[in-house]
């Protein structure tokens, strides 16, 4: 059973993801982490993150992982170092999502997906339902204001400052506009809106849509 769960920056997806994993038992990966390490490694090595040839080359020969395990937060390792906290600074972010429009650094993050052995999984990011899993069991989109967004941004932990409204909405475009894998609601997927929604709700409709149809 595949669940997929994408959206854009900050719209809830990795809080779904985790409260959803502890309801049904079965591990999550947050694609995500896969993009920000790639930046994370750009930005140790002086790499440009326009340079897309330059930033593949490197994820390629890197060693790193996530770990993933039901109801657990995702831990990302390089080089066998837990680096989670210093993937969530906002100069990361912006460079998860400059990196994120090559599609070599795509295709390495889908290969690493492909490659999680459990039958069962969910997954959250940008393009999971459309490119990563297109035959998922269950596909959710998740949207919120950028305002709400902005404010969940800031109260992330690790983060010193929070992003703006704007940047977040400066993100979602590139997101949107790139050539590969933009972001958009795959076919088929639920959509929800979680403006002013808790987690518990969010989670309350995605299981009553999932219990719908077993």
């Amino acid at each position: 059973m595949i669940i997929t769960i994408d959206g854009p920056a900050a719209s809830g997806k990795s809080t779904l993801a985790h409260h959803l994993s502890q309801e049904l038992g079965i591990p999550y990966v947050n694609s995500g982490l896969l993009y920000r390490l790639a930046a994370l490694l750009a930005q140790e090595a002086g790499v440009r993150f326009s340079d897309g040839p330059a930033v593949a080359a490197l994820v390629e020969r890197s060693d790193v992982e996530l770990q993933v395990a039901p109801g657990q937060p995702n831990a990302a390792l390089r080089d066998g170092e837990d680096v989670t906290l210093s993937l969530y600074q906002p100069d990361i972010a912006t460079g998860a999502s400059q990196v994120a429009v090559h599609p070599l650094v795509r295709h390495w993050v889908t290969r690493k997906l492909r490659a999680l052995k459990s039958p069962d999984l969910i997954a959250e990011g940008r393009d999971m339902g459309s490119v990563v899993y297109p035959q998922a069991t269950w596909k959710f989109f998740l949207t919120a204001d950028a305002g709400e967004r902005a404010g969940r941004r800031a109260r992330e932990p690790g983060v010193s400052v929070g992003e703006t409204p704007e940047s977040l909405r400066e993100r979602d475009q590139r997101d949107s506009q790139r050539g590969t894998a933009p972001l958009s609601v795959p076919e088929g997927a639920v959509v929800i809106d979680t403006t002013g929604l808790t987690p518990e709700e969010v989670l309350a409709q995605v299981l009553g849509a999932v219990r719908q149809r077993t």
